[in-house]
């Protein structure tokens, strides 16, 4: 079985629809989560529940720290009490310093308390770039242009999760031939086009993509459906619809998620 729920596809502050990235992946006798956003609060809902049933040991991992991704860390005293929760994030190359010295840092007094007081057993461990096999799956991890490093994944040949990016042509060939690629799609680029300024466009950007960036690297690809996430919150939820369309005008086999609802792999 493989099969995953949005719990979160929203970019930045949380809405009345959509909550940040958050994206639990459930592969067999496995749990992967890519990003824990605002999302991660899902756990408490029935397929949350159902899912923590499921699996003693969960792994997350994180595409950068920027607080719209991680911050859901603090809710696993919530939900994860009794479990195993590894944290896999991007390796001290990336960011000059070790995951656990940046997460042990954040979460400790006095913004939180720390990690180690968690009553679910939380390791950290640092994640290379290249491929590699965690449990039994064959993830691959390549790195990606953002306002700091951040990193996408790829989980076999079913799904490839890039949020936070700029447009970069290496997508073509990382995430070539994959099932489902989420990507991000903070912005119309209707909304963009007249900053012709590569300055003001960059501070407009924010090192995001737009839907239209998204459609064009999927289809470049040869994805076979494409996800638009990290959604912008400046946005209202009506009007989603009309960037979609711009997308699918691209690409047609692109979707808005739902927050949710399960997506099961071929």
């Amino acid at each position: 079985m493989k099969r995953m729920v949005l719990f979160g596809s929203g970019g930045w502050v949380p809405s009345q629809f959509r909550d940040t990235m958050c994206i639990p992946v459930e592969i067999g006798a496995n749990l992967f989560i890519l990003d824990a956003g605002t999302g991660m609060r899902r756990f408490k809902s029935r397929i949350g529940s159902a899912l923590l049933g499921r699996h003693d040991t969960i792994s997350i991992f994180l595409s950068h720290y920027h607080l719209d991704h991680i911050i859901g860390i603090s809710y696993l005293p919530l939900n994860f009490t009794g479990k195993r929760v590894i944290i896999y994030a991007p390796e001290p190359g990336a960011n000059g310093r070790k995951p656990e010295e940046i997460l042990t840092r954040l979460f400790d007094a006095p913004v939180f308390f720390p990690l180690s007081g968690f009553p679910c057993k939380v390791e950290i461990r640092a994640i290379r770039e290249g491929e590699q096999e965690i449990d039994g799956v064959r993830v691959t991890v390549h790195p990606q242009s953002h306002t700091v490093p951040s990193v996408a994944y790829r989980i076999e040949d079913f799904l490839y999760y890039a949020t936070d990016r700029r447009p970069t042509p290496d997508l073509v060939q990382y995430a070539a031939g994959v099932e489902y690629l989420l990507h991000d799609a903070s912005f119309d680029e209707r909304r963009v086009a007249s900053v012709t300024d590569p300055e003001a466009r960059e501070k407009a950007m924010w090192g995001h993509s737009t839907a239209q960036d998204a459609a064009r690297l999927a289809r470049d690809a040869g994805a076979g459906h494409l996800g638009l996430i990290h959604l912008s919150p400046s946005m209202k939820e009506t009007e989603y619809p009309a960037l979609l369309e711009k997308a699918r005008e691209i690409f047609p086999a692109t979707f808005l998620p739902k927050e949710g609802r399960w997506i099961r792999f071929e």
